[in-house]
């Protein structure tokens, strides 16, 4: 007796997961919410453990919840990759630390200082040709300050010795 074995192969095409990335830049101490409220998801978090949303997640400062992720008080062992992986497809945020510009950061305080320089510096110019400049009596009785002519009373006389 001949037995016949049949073998088929189906061939699945592959599962497209179409992964959406973003990047967020805060500032020390932000409060950041990351939005993934699709059923089924998961979460990895930047130091690669999965967190099932099951029930809320609380971990140093990363709160995760059945709408998304919270991260409060944003700081360096905060930042990374935060992925939430959904059964249609893969959202990636990547939170890192903004890197402060010094001249934007001060430069409204720059300014002001500069202004408030060179204003103190005219007035303090001006005040002294002010006073270089000033209208004195001796100066039009003995312009050129001759020891010879002393004022005495309304009488100015010659002494010379």
């Amino acid at each position: 007796m001949r037995k016949i074995l049949t073998i088929s192969l189906l061939i699945i095409p592959p599962l497209f997961v179409f992964c959406q990335s973003y990047e967020i830049q805060e500032t020390y101490g932000a409060e950041i919410f990351l939005k993934c409220d699709e059923e089924g998801r998961k979460w990895i978090l930047p130091d690669r453990d999965w967190v099932n949303v099951t029930n809320d997640f609380t971990r140093k400062g990363v709160y995760v919840n059945q709408t998304g992720l919270l991260i409060a008080r944003f700081s360096d062992e905060k930042q990374g990759k935060y992925e939430c992986i959904m059964k249609s497809n893969t959202e990636i945020w990547k939170v890192t630390l903004k890197t402060i510009d010094l001249w934007q950061l001060y430069k409204s305080n720059t300014i002001v200082g500069l202004i408030s320089a060179a204003a103190a510096f005219s007035i303090l110019v001006l005040v002294g040709l002010t006073y270089s400049y000033r209208w004195r009596v001796d100066r039009i009785i003995n312009p050129h300050d001759n020891p010879a002519v002393v004022e005495s009373g309304d009488v100015i006389r010659d002494t010379k010795l």
